[in-house]
């Protein structure tokens, strides 16, 4: 793609996600204005006030895509504006919520602390007991179970089938050298990845690759596989992948 039209434009943005619901900026009118010239390209995207935590990212995330759609234009200017969005029915029951926003458990709490949020659902007991021992919430409740698998290339270069528990296989591959692909955000995943290493008394140094900058979930797999190493994440981001 060369030619830089408002259409063309449209069509970059409908590939970025809203860090809120996930959804195209496209489909919810999130694209308040696309222009495009030859010497500069300028957007205006709008975003809930909810995901402002998210906003800074998902700029570098839309330049980058416009940047590598049209590198012969020499400007690219994205401009974020507050995005007010009508509350609308979820699930079954149809309860009511103006917000969703797809965050890992460690930015979800960090967004209820600060009064950003007002239901938090997270997959990290310890931080979540924490946060309501600190007086930062109330009310906690375990609602589902979910258990955490360990994904890695057919050739299981540090034997973690023959692993006895989850800090026998996270000291065999450290010991083993093979490259470990961290989640690094936070996140609840990244907890359990910490807490198992303690377990095993291995600081995640030294031969594995933690990611250190936050990733995007979905990219994990693919980057692993890339690198033929291995990483931890839920059984339903496991099969997925």
């Amino acid at each position: 793609m060369s030619t830089p039209t408002p259409a063309a434009v449209t069509a970059v943005l409908a590939k970025i996600p809203d860090p809120e619901t996930g959804r195209p900026l496209t489909e919810m009118g999130q694209v308040v204005a696309a222009e495009a010239t030859g010497d500069a390209i300028r957007v205006t995207i709008a975003l809930a006030t909810h995901s402002a935590i998210l906003w800074k990212s998902t700029r570098g995330r839309i330049e980058e895509a416009l940047r590598t759609a049209f590198p012969r234009v020499p400007q690219v200017e994205v401009a974020i504006v507050p995005h007010d969005r009508a509350p609308v029915k979820l699930g079954q029951i149809g309860l009511e919520a103006k917000s969703v926003i797809a965050v890992g458990s460690g930015k979800a709490l960090a967004l209820a602390r600060n009064g950003d949020v007002d239901v938090v659902l997270a997959h990290d007991p310890v931080a979540e007991e924490a946060f309501v021992a600190d007086g930062a919430g109330i009310d906690r409740r375990a609602v589902m179970a979910n258990d955490f698998v360990i994904v890695g290339p057919p050739a299981d270069p540090a034997g973690v089938r023959g692993a006895t528990g989850a800090a026998d296989a996270f000291a065999r591959i450290a010991h083993s050298g093979a490259a470990f692909v961290s989640r690094g955000d936070q996140s609840g995943t990244h907890a359990k990845e910490l807490a198992i290493f303690a377990a095993a008394g291995i600081a995640p140094t030294g031969p594995l690759l933690p990611l250190l900058d936050p990733v995007e979930p979905s990219l994990r797999p693919a980057i692993a596989a890339a690198a033929r190493a291995l990483l931890a994440c839920d059984r339903p981001a496991g099969v997925a992948s």
